[in-house]
Parts: structure tokens; C-alpha cells; sequence
């Protein structure tokens, strides 16, 4: 968590209130897991509040983590390598959810239809005048 970036939000938080509510996840066990918002909790804690305006999401945990790398994505100053990490999980989790939609080809109907292809014509561009 970035002290710089909780100042900044605790400042503007204090001046016209908590514009975006933190959004939380309640885990099978009854508990509350933070899915984003964490600068915003903290400035909200540093200033005193016992409370914030929250969202609660539903879905699953990899709901949760889609949710969460979507966020930080979005919202957060990654490195690049921090960037990739996120977009390879969000793959891994997009693809896990969503295994039995992707189009299953087996190995000779992707090479037919990359061997059977029929090849474009070559075509030099016309230059104007």
C-alpha cells in the first residue's frame, strides 16, 4: 500500500466524503474479505471513521479475483511486469470459469483449415497519377 497514495485520498475524503465505496466479498465463512478499496479503508481509518459505505459482490472466489485484479488493473500505477502478472491470471481464471464455452478443435480440423486455406493473390498497389 502506497502512504502517498492513502495521504491523497484521506485529504480529498475529508473534503467531499467517500465518493466510491469499498467493495467486499462475504466468504463462505460468514467473514468479510476486502476486494477493493484498501487506500480508501485506510484513509477512512486514519481520519477516524468507524464506518464506510461498502459494496457487496457476489460470486464465488474466483468472482472475487477477477473482481480484484479488474480493479487493480484499472485503478492501480502497475509496473509492466506487474501488469502482465495480473492480465496472466485473469486468463487463468477467465479460462477456468469459462472451459467448457471455448471451442474445443481437435488438432487436424485446426491444421486443415490452416493447410486448406486458400492463399490470397498477390496485389502491388496502384500509385496515384
Amino acid at each position: 500500500m502506497k502512504t502517498s497514495k492513502v495521504m491523497t485520498l484521506l485529504a480529498s475524503i475529508e473534503q467531499i466524503g467517500l465518493q466510491t465505496p469499498i467493495t467486499v466479498w462475504a466468504k463462505p465463512d460468514d467473514a468479510f474479505q476486502l476486494v477493493a478499496g484498501a487506500h480508501r479503508l485506510a484513509a477512512a481509518k486514519h481520519l477516524g471513521w468507524e464506518t464506510v459505505d461498502a459494496f457487496f459482490m457476489k460470486g464465488d472466489d474466483i468472482d472475487r479475483q477477477i473482481w480484484e485484479i479488474d480493479e487493480n488493473l484499472m485503478r492501480s500505477e502497475l509496473t509492466p511486469t506487474q501488469f502482465s502478472e495480473h492480465l496472466a491470471k485473469r486468463k487463468e481464471l477467465w479460462e477456468a470459469v469459462n472451459r467448457d464455452k471455448l471451442p474445443r478443435l481437435k488438432v487436424k480440423e485446426i491444421m486443415g483449415a490452416v493447410i486448406g486455406r486458400p492463399s490470397l493473390p498477390q496485389r502491388r498497389p496502384t500509385l496515384p497519377g
